[in-house]
């Protein structure tokens, strides 16, 4: 192969990886978009408060919350909420495969909260409804 060949070669191979790369981390952002968006989507039950809602309550205030990838081909991410510092953090694993999407939690303060959320929905357990944004 000549020179010119080579070169060519190299610089789509470079143009290639850099288009792959571009490409990874717009759907990695997404994901961390969405994991972080359920939360304000995700109740017990129809009409009752979301997960941010809640979260708000017991803090009493809005909090900073936070997402990071754990497992990029199954689509894990934990969702990470804190208040100020010395506030417990509420950890939930965002499982996006999933059709709705399922927050899991994934500390105690996380498994407390949605129980309440339960309780007070008058449900026993299972999983957090995705609500749809018309409330349905």
């Amino acid at each position: 192969m000549d020179a010119r060949r080579l070169l060519i070669a190299a610089a789509m191979a470079l143009a290639l990886g850099a288009v792959l790369a571009w490409l990874q981390g717009s759907f990695d952002r997404a994901d961390l978009r969405q994991a972080t968006a359920l939360l304000e989507t995700t109740s017990a039950a129809p009409g009752s408060p979301t997960l941010a809602q809640a979260i708000a309550r017991r803090l009493g205030h809005r909090p900073d919350c936070d997402a990071v990838i754990t497992q990029g081909c199954r689509g894990i991410v934990q969702v990470r909420c804190a208040g100020e510092p010395g506030e417990g953090a509420y950890l939930f694993d965002a499982d996006l495969a999933r059709r709705p999407p399922v927050l899991h939690p994934a500390n105690p303060s996380a498994q407390a909260l949605m129980a309440d959320l339960f309780r007070e929905a008058g449900r026993d357990g299972g999983e957090l409804r995705v609500l749809r944004r018309d409330g349905g």
